[in-house]
């Protein structure tokens, strides 16, 4: 995906997002325990070796790391370059390429908790960019280009519709 096709993909979630009040009904807590519950159903979708359901897990947790980054203020091309510019990305590129890149994406999104919690944007933008970057090599050992993952996360979503309560999008199906 070029990087105006992402940034087109990243204004649609958005614009998703902020027409269902998310963004402003639900908190960054909020969407991280919804990252939390994706990341369950892709740990799940590789333990059954399904991959289908992980390309529809990889589509949902981009979506979700997409909007807790604009609810910090932030895009996807800021985070996943500030974790490229870190002195550590190479080193972590060669091992994430030798041995599986979940326990990287754990971490990252561990480390997203506890950017929140210290209320520290730079924690916050290195580990977005890092889970953005554990998402495409997941992919890639899957033959699942993230840009197909994402794509077809936005087709599944982008009619869907529900409301906000407690700071949790309920689909309508679901009232």
């Amino acid at each position: 995906m070029s990087s105006s096709e992402q940034q087109h993909w990243e204004h649609r979630v958005i614009a998703w997002a902020d027409e269902r009040r998310i963004l402003d009904g639900s908190t960054c807590w909020n969407q991280y325990g919804k990252l939390v519950e994706e990341m369950a159903e892709l740990l799940t979708a590789i333990a059954e070796e399904d991959a289908g359901e992980l390309q529809d897990a990889i589509g949902d947790c981009a979506v979700v790391l997409t909007v807790i980054a604009c609810q910090r203020g932030l895009d996807n091309a800021t985070c996943k370059a500030a974790f490229i510019d870190q002195s550590t990305f190479q080193e972590r590129s060669t091992i994430a390429r030798e041995r599986y890149t979940v326990p990287f994406l754990a971490e990252a999104v561990g480390k997203i908790a506890d950017g929140i919690t210290k209320d520290s944007q730079q924690k916050i933008v290195l580990a977005i960019g890092e889970a953005w970057y554990c998402l495409a090599r997941i992919g890639e050992q899957w033959h699942l280009p993230l840009n197909e993952c994402q794509e077809a996360a936005w087709e599944e979503i982008k009619d869907r519709r529900g409301v906000c309560i407690g700071g949790v999008f309920v689909k309508e199906e679901s009232l």
